[in-house]
């Protein structure tokens, strides 16, 4: 019989494979072989005996897989001591293994880059727009996110809230003051220690009396094939907006793959392109009066 019929341990999920969890006991009143005791882990609740190995002799449990809090929280194990008579007679206890949060999950923000236009005079405390991201780590304690503004001479003109993600005016906002500012916006969790993760922000300011309406694309998204090799400085195809006079375009993020053409929105290659190498580029559109 077990020296006890249930147990409980607290693991770490980032723990080593290998390492000992626990230590089962017990014994057999009998004699000679009849009390040579042999330990398995039942299979009849679920893959534990994938995650934990035991020592069949000493009734030592070691982690045999990686263990992840945010997939289970908590295993339960059903050790069997059987002995070596004929027939066999076994005994059973449970062990509850806690799987504890470590922040492992990096935040994302969802989009990955954000635009936002507004109409001048944008007054002082307006919310220009809202970023947000997640953390899927399972502890408040590591997905609690907190926002911040990394460029810092745009902490006089934009504020970003936590936990919301607003970003508001600390100034009043005018054509005559600018009329683009390019923000990022970094989300960084409570864990220790802290990840973090950084996104785009694009504020665009319009004045109604002389840009009249707003610009957009044409196509919500713009999908072109080009042969792998080609050139450098190959035409790759060409973007087009409507609601201004002369747009103007620009690509929103860095990108060692294409230009594009401020005056026209043709984007051209600006290196070797291999298929083999990566086989899809995506890029996010955006205008002022139009950005890319």
């Amino acid at each position: 019989m077990f020296s006890v019929s249930e147990s409980h341990v607290s693991v770490c999920e980032n723990v080593t494979l290998g390492t000992l969890i626990y230590s089962a006991h017990a014994v057999d009143h009998d004699s000679d072989i009849n009390s040579r005791l042999r330990f398995t882990i039942s299979t009849d609740n679920g893959d534990n005996d994938q995650l934990f190995e035991i020592d069949s002799s000493s009734g030592q449990i070691t982690l045999r897989s990686h263990l992840d809090r945010e997939v289970y929280a908590e295993h339960y194990i059903i050790i069997v001591a059987s002995d070596s008579g004929s027939p066999p007679h076994s005994a059973t206890m449970t062990l509850l293994v806690t799987v504890l949060d470590v922040n492992d999950n990096q935040p994302v923000f969802h989009p990955e880059e954000y635009s936002f236009q507004v109409l001048a005079p944008v007054p002082l405390g307006a919310v220009v727009g809202t970023v947000r991201a997640n953390d899927s780590d399972a502890t408040p304690e590591n997905s609690h996110l907190t926002y911040y503004l990394r460029n810092g001479r745009l902490a006089d003109v934009f504020d970003v809230r936590s936990p919301s993600g607003e970003i508001r005016t600390k100034v009043v906002l005018s054509r005559d003051r600018a009329s683009r500012y390019l923000l990022e916006v970094v989300a960084t969790d409570g864990g220790v220690p802290a990840l973090s993760a950084t996104t785009t922000v694009l504020v665009s300011v319009y004045d109604a009396n002389r840009d009249g309406v707003m610009p957009s694309f044409t196509q919500s998204q713009y999908v072109f094939s080009v042969t792998e090799n080609q050139p450098v400085k190959s035409r790759v195809g060409v973007v087009r907006s409507v609601g201004v006079d002369e747009p103007q375009y620009f690509l929103l993020s860095v990108n060692s793959y294409f230009s594009v053409v401020q005056d026209s929105g043709e984007i051209l290659s600006t290196r070797l392109l291999d298929r083999e190498d990566v086989d899809l580029h995506r890029s996010v559109h955006h205008y002022h009066h139009c950005f890319i």
